[in-house]
């Protein structure tokens, strides 16, 4: 191939690799999702709240970070969201009939369908701190499916999730629910960078050590850098990893200002 055929190749090979990048994540946040709503449906059916003297949550918290302690998923606070999770979708999974359907386009694009059917389907789609957000701001079932189905149609990051409800975009448009179909976000999407780097997702496949040590020396790196510059003459920003002579000896540096 010539010079412009390689180009275009990688290209392509780039946006692929993307979108497998996307369809892993969103697969392993059905997975954690579904997960999480299953506990939800054994805590609710079993009545296990009234077990343990009140002390329910705290019991089995205990119990699954000793069987898994590298899982940070299995906190009180977290298991009674995955209650309350059940408890405010379960309603509505009798008023959408089940509907499944997936498809995709070439393979050089992104996938034009990934689900439509059920309540459950759907929330299983979008990342756990969205519905945990979901959660805390709204009582009706309604209300917070609404959100759901707002966050897949238009693939919103957390933040924009938030705007909307502050703004009560429900309100605005209008409160029947309809069955859909939802496409994979794009993606370049601030949705699609934030579920292929959810920190749920990794802590679930037990990555999370790693990834949160790389994102957090990326994130005090990139702070410091744009502190340092905005002090103006004085200061200024070397580089990451600069090797520092001290007394004769080398040492590796993270960030080094002067």
């Amino acid at each position: 191939m010539n010079d412009n055929e390689y180009t275009q190749w990688v290209v392509e090979l780039k946006q692929r690799i993307k979108n497998a990048q996307i369809k892993a994540a969103v697969q392993v946040n059905r997975e954690l999702i579904n997960l999480y709503w299953s506990i939800g449906h054994d805590i609710v059916e079993r009545k296990a709240e009234e077990t343990f003297e009140g002390n329910f949550y705290k019991h089995l918290s205990n119990d699954l970070q000793q069987l898994f302690p590298e899982v940070k998923g299995f906190s009180e606070r977290n298991i009674y969201y995955m209650r309350s999770m059940y408890v405010l979708f379960s309603p509505l999974e009798n008023e959408l009939p089940q509907a499944v359907a997936v498809g995709e386009s070439e393979p050089s694009k992104l996938p034009q369908v990934v689900a439509r059917g059920t309540v459950k389907e759907m929330v299983c789609q979008i990342p756990w701190g969205h519905i945990r957000y979901i959660i805390d701001k709204h009582a009706s079932p309604q209300e917070a499916f609404f959100y759901v189905r707002k966050t897949l149609e238009n693939g919103w990051s957390r933040a924009m999730l938030l705007n909307m409800m502050d703004t009560k975009l429900y309100e605005a448009q209008g409160r029947a629910i309809n069955n859909f179909s939802s496409v994979l976000p794009s993606s370049e999407s601030d949705y699609a960078r934030q579920i292929t780097k959810d920190p749920y997702n990794f802590d679930f496949l037990t990555l999370s050590e790693d990834y949160k040590e790389r994102e957090l020396q990326k994130a005090l790196e990139e702070n410091i850098a744009r502190f340092l510059m905005e002090l103006g003459n004085g200061f200024a920003f070397v580089g990451r990893q600069v090797k520092l002579e001290v007394n004769t000896k080398v040492a590796m540096n993270r960030m080094s200002a002067r």
